[in-house]
C-alpha cells in the first residue's frame, strides 16, 4: 500500500517503522529534516521536508496516488487540516491523531467526516482502555485482540496452586474448558515453548490461550482461583494517562487513590476528579509517601507519571510493599521489552504504541489483515484469509508445514471461532490466527499467498 505519514515524531516514526517493515511504500513528511534522516537510518521510506498542511507539499508526496494518509502530528488542529486536504484529493483512507473527541459535534452536523476523517486514534485513550482492562482481569499480563471482537488471546502467569501445575495438557480435568480455546504458546524462564498434548504446565508459567473472551475468561478463572479481583487502585503522576485512568477507574466503581508531584498538579487532580479520591503530594519514589497513599492496602498500582524511570522505580518498590498487581506506563519503547521481563512489574503500558497497534489494525496487505506484536515474547499474532489457489487450502493443519514456531491459534469460519486442533481442514475462506516468531511473517505470508499460474 502506498501510505504518507504526516509527522517524524514519536508516534509517526514507529508508525513508519511498522508499516515499511510489513511491505508498504511509506513517505513521512516532517518540518524537522534532522527528525528525518534520523528516521531513515533506521526505515526504508521516502521522506519530504515541508509543512503537511499545506497543498503543495503534500502534492509533493503523492497525495494523488496515495492509498492511506495518517496525519500523526503533535497538533490536533494541523492533522485535521490534513484530512480535510487528503480527502479533497481524494485520498481513499485518511486517519487522524488527536488529543480529544471534542471537535467532533455528530448531533450538530459536525460528524468526523466533514474534516475528512475516516477514522482517528488518541493514543491516551487507548492506553487507558488497556490499562482498564488489565485491572478488570487481574490475573490477565497482556491480551491482543483477533478475528470478531468477541475474540482475543491472552497471557496470564499460572499460580502455585493452580490446578493445572504439574499436569499435562491432555490430562486437564476440565477438558469442557480446554476445548473452546486454542492454548497458543507457554513462556517459561522467558523462553517460549510451543505446546503439545504431553506437554507439563507449571506453575508460574505464563500461558497464551485463544477463544471467545467469555471462554477465556472461564478458563483463566478456572486456572487461577487464587488472583483476587481488583477494588482498591493507587495511581502514581498526573499526566493525561493518569487523569483520564482515575476518571476511568472512579467510574467503575473502584476505590481510588493518587499520588501527585507536586501542590499544583495535586489541585489540578482534585478540580478533575471532585473530592471522592484520595491525593497525597509528594515524590512517588519515596516508601513513606507510597506507605501515607495505602500502597499496602491496594489491590493495583499504575505509575503513570510523565518520568518513565521513576514510574519503573515505583513499580519495584510497590512490588516490595505490596502484594497486588503493578502497572508501569512508559512512552519509551526501549523499555518495553525491559519491562516486559521485569518479574516485579506485572504489565508495562506504552501510550504510543497503543496508538500504533490501533493503526496497524486498519492496515494490511492483500493476504495479511491485522498484525500486533506481543511484548512479553519475540513473536507476532497474524490474521489472514485463505484464498484460492493457496497451497494450503484443503489440508488438515497437521499436514502444513514450511514455518518454524508458527502456531495455529484460531479459525474463524463464518464469523465462528473453530478451534485449531490438527484435524481440522483449512477450507478457502477461513480467517487463520498464527503466532509466528518476528523473523518468521514474511515466509508465514508465502505460505498464505494465493499460487500465480502462468
Amino acid at each position: 500500500m502506498d501510505i504518507i505519514i504526516a509527522g517524524a515524531g514519536a508516534v509517526g516514526g514507529q508508525a513508519a517503522h511498522a508499516l515499511c517493515y510489513r511491505g508498504n511504500d511509506v513517505t513521512v513528511i516532517d518540518t524537522d529534516e534532522d527528525v528525518l534522516a534520523r528516521l531513515r537510518e533506521h526505515c526504508d521510506v521516502m521522506t519530504l521536508t515541508g509543512n503537511a498542511a499545506l497543498p503543495e507539499t503534500l502534492l509533493e508526496a503523492g497525495i494523488q496516488s496515495a492509498d492511506i494518509v495518517l496525519a500523526l502530528t503533535g497538533s490536533s488542529e494541523a492533522n485535521l487540516v490534513i484530512c480535510t486536504l487528503a480527502k479533497t484529493f481524494g485520498t481513499p483512507k485518511n486517519v487522524a491523531r488527536l488529543r480529544t473527541r471534542r471537535y467532533f459535534q455528530p448531533d450538530r452536523g459536525l460528524p468526523p467526516e466533514v474534516f475528512g476523517v475516516d477514522d482517528f486514534i488518541i493514543p491516551e485513550e487507548a492506553c487507558v482502555e488497556e490499562i482498564m482492562d488489565s485491572l478488570n482481569r487481574p490475573a490477565v499480563k497482556e491480551s491482543v485482540p483477533i478475528g470478531p471482537k468477541t475474540c482475543e488471546m491472552v497471557n496470564f502467569q499460572l499460580p502455585p496452586g493452580s490446578p493445572l501445575h504439574g499436569v499435562e495438557l491432555r490430562a486437564v480435568s476440565r477438558a469442557d474448558l480446554l476445548d473452546r480455546l486454542r492454548v497458543c504458546a507457554i513462556k517459561r524462564y522467558g523462553r517460549l515453548i510451543i505446546p503439545r498434548g504431553d506437554t507439563e504446565v507449571n506453575a508460574y508459567d505464563e500461558m497464551y490461550v485463544a477463544g471467545n473472551r467469555q471462554d477465556v475468561d472461564a478458563f483463566i478463572e478456572w486456572a487461577t482461583p487464587d488472583v483476587r479481583q481488583i477494588k482498591r487502585v493507587l495511581v502514581t503522576g498526573a499526566t493525561t494517562v493518569a487523569q483520564r485512568l482515575a476518571a476511568a477507574v472512579e467510574r467503575a466503581g473502584m476505590t481510588l487513590s493518587l499520588v501527585a508531584g507536586s501542590e499544583a498538579e495535586a489541585k489540578e487532580m482534585v478540580d478533575n476528579l471532585g473530592a471522592k479520591a484520595t491525593i497525597i503530594c509528594g515524590e512517588c519514589t519515596d516508601a513513606s509517601v507510597l506507605q501515607e497513599a495505602g500502597v499496602d492496602e491496594a489491590d493495583a498500582v499504575v505509575a503513570a507519571g510523565s518520568n518513565n524511570e521513576a514510574n519503573i522505580l515505583t513499580c519495584i518498590l510497590a512490588h516490595r510493599m505490596a502484594s497486588g498487581k503493578v502497572i508501569s506506563v512508559v512512552d519509551n519503547t526501549d523499555y518495553d521489552q525491559i519491562i516486559a521481563n521485569m518479574t516485579m512489574i506485572d504489565c508495562g503500558f506504552n501510550p504510543l504504541v497503543a496508538a500504533v497497534d490501533s493503526l496497524i489494525q486498519h492496515i494490511g496487505s492483500e493476504v495479511r489483515q491485522h498484525v500486533a506484536v506481543l511484548k512479553r515474547i519475540d513473536a507476532e499474532v497474524l490474521d489472514l484469509t485463505v484464498r484460492k489457489g493457496t497451497s494450503i487450502a484443503g489440508k488438515k493443519i497437521m499436514d502444513i508445514s514450511g514455518v518454524a514456531d508458527m502456531v495455529f491459534i484460531a479459525i474463524f469460519r463464518d464469523g465462528e471461532f473453530v478451534p485449531p486442533v490438527g484435524k481440522e481442514d483449512v477450507l478457502v475462506g477461513d480467517r487463520v490466527t498464527v503466532l509466528a516468531r518476528s523473523s518468521s511473517h514474511e515466509a508465514v505470508e508465502r505460505l498464505f499467498a494465493s499460487r500465480k499460474l502462468f
